[in-house]
């Protein structure tokens, strides 16, 4: 199961992404938003990693940045914030 919450906190809005899959092993974290990285649970799938190394350069673009905030190896929730004004986001 994912759920997805948004919220504004202050200057930022707040993206919540939780699922319920096998989880994230504490060391992998770090390396989880490289592109191609290969993690030591989660199966062979380079689809997944690379889609939080496009999450995270997606926020990255408009100001922001992506994090993991929860790891109980039964689900993951990333946290992505982003800066509620336009005026904040760097030019392209």
């Amino acid at each position: 199961m994912i759920s997805i919450s948004v919220a504004r906190d202050g200057s930022d809005i707040v993206f919540h992404v939780t699922d319920s899959g096998v989880g994230i092993v504490p060391e992998d974290r770090e390396h989880v938003f490289e592109k191609f990285e290969r993690t030591k649970r989660g199966g062979g799938d380079i689809g997944v990693r690379m889609r939080f190394s496009l999450v995270c350069n997606l926020i990255d673009l408009h100001g922001g940045h992506a994090k993991i905030i929860a790891d109980d190896r039964i689900g993951t929730d990333v946290e992505c914030r982003v800066p509620a004004s336009p005026s904040t986001v760097p030019p392209y």
